[in-house]
């Protein structure tokens, strides 16, 4: 078995209020998702983390959204599996911008940290190959602004 991790990002609109993940296919980009056929992974695939990672243009008030009445659905043949409060799940990378002390300011230095890091399962959940799943992301009301929301899923194939 090696490590896998399949992803897929889907825009948020301003009037939805349940978001699917894993409809596209690469066909629609490399950097929107790794899927060779929608809502099917390609080989059998051990799911044991999951992350809902916000673009970095997210609003404040956006962001809230996810940190409130919100939760994250796991389907495997349209059967939910796993349901977390969307806090659980979140990833977000911290990034400081600061100078150094007696610079005068011209030169920025920038430390990347992670702030949150998804959920870890303790017991793998199976996803066949060829079998229908899919992720959704369930919020009380629709996003303010039009962002994107990536959703990865780290396991074994």
């Amino acid at each position: 078995m090696a490590d896998k991790c399949y992803y897929d990002t889907q825009a948020t609109g301003t009037s939805a209020t349940e978001i699917t993940f894993f409809s596209h296919t690469f066909a629609d980009g490399e950097n929107v998702t790794n899927l060779t056929e929608s809502y099917k992974l390609d080989r059998d695939f051990e799911l044991r983390r999951i992350e809902l990672i916000p673009a970095a243009d997210i609003s404040v008030t956006d962001a809230q959204k996810l940190m409130e009445k919100s939760v994250i659905k796991l389907y495997i043949d349209d059967q939910p599996v796993l349901e977390l409060p969307t806090p659980a799940v979140l990833t977000s990378c911290g990034i400081d911008f600061y100078t150094e002390p007696g610079n005068s300011g011209t030169e920025e230095y920038v430390k990347v940290s992670s702030t949150l890091d998804g959920y870890q399962l303790e017991e793998p959940i199976r996803i066949p190959a060829g079998t229908r799943f899919y992720v959704k992301l369930f919020i009380d009301s629709a996003f303010g602004t039009d962002t994107n929301l990536m959703i990865a899923l780290y396991g074994r194939v």
